[in-house]
């Protein structure tokens, strides 16, 4: 018996939709899991550029070297993406790298160190830390633009998405296969051959199929009341 087409594309869009779900939950999971990843190596990196700046002064650099060498860390920081800023105890930026032309930040004090958002610009990222050197009252701040980040995330995003379409389409067409060869006949005519079989024989007939490479022909043979028997084709389908 051939499964009706209804039924077989039922079952094969119910087969895509599981296997929808499944990708999409496992996507999510992993785009979530390299958002996170990504973030805490933008904060370590960011925290170890303070540490770099701290080592600088602590060697023995003081801030009017510094500020006549911004190649020293420039080049450390290494592309636009990147900024720094050395503030004094009013805020006034003693030393500043910044390619975006953002606004100076103003931030609480952090003896500890802490990491936020710029108070101007959500899309950036940074680590400030209170100190004092030669007894000046210090800020420095490092800090990252989040373009790179959302350009991979969304390449990332794109990705899953056009995987999750062509699991959905693969998914249905394997379900299509399977869901006809499941449904078809097989060419001895099975269980419910084998039922018409026995009550055929009850009554004093026989019951058997006949089988080429397309159709399937169940035949039931009944004795009739001359006695006579009457030979009929009860089912001729295509398989």
């Amino acid at each position: 018996m051939r499964a009706p087409a209804s039924l077989s594309m039922r079952l094969s869009l119910l087969f895509a939709l599981v296997s929808l779900v499944l990708l999409g939950g496992l996507g999510a999971y992993l785009y979530h899991a390299l958002g996170q990843q990504i973030a805490w190596r933008d904060d370590q990196m960011l925290q170890g550029r303070l540490e770099r700046m701290e080592a600088l002064l602590d060697d023995g650099e003081s801030i009017a070297a510094l500020r006549r060498r911004p190649l020293l860390y420039a080049n450390m920081l290494g592309n636009r993406e990147s900024l720094l800023w050395m503030l004094d105890s009013h805020g006034v930026p003693l030393i500043e790298v910044n390619p975006p032309g953002l606004p100076v930040p103003e931030l609480p004090p952090a003896p500890e160190g802490r990491l936020g958002a710029h108070p101007a610009a959500e899309s950036t990222r940074l680590a400030w830390r209170t100190f004092e050197h030669d007894g000046r009252h210090l800020t420095l701040v490092a800090g990252k633009t989040l373009d790179e980040r959302e350009r991979m995330l969304a390449a990332y995003r794109l990705r899953l998405w056009l995987a999750m379409g062509a699991g959905a389409v693969l998914a249905c067409g394997l379900g299509w296969i399977v869901v006809r060869r499941g449904l078809r006949p097989v060419g001895t005519g099975g269980l419910g051959l084998a039922i018409v079989r026995s009550v055929a024989q009850l009554h004093g007939g026989e019951a058997w199929c006949e089988s080429d490479a397309t159709v399937n022909a169940f035949w039931l043979s009944l004795p009739a009341d001359d006695d006579d028997r009457v030979d009929r084709c009860t089912d001729r389908r295509q398989r």
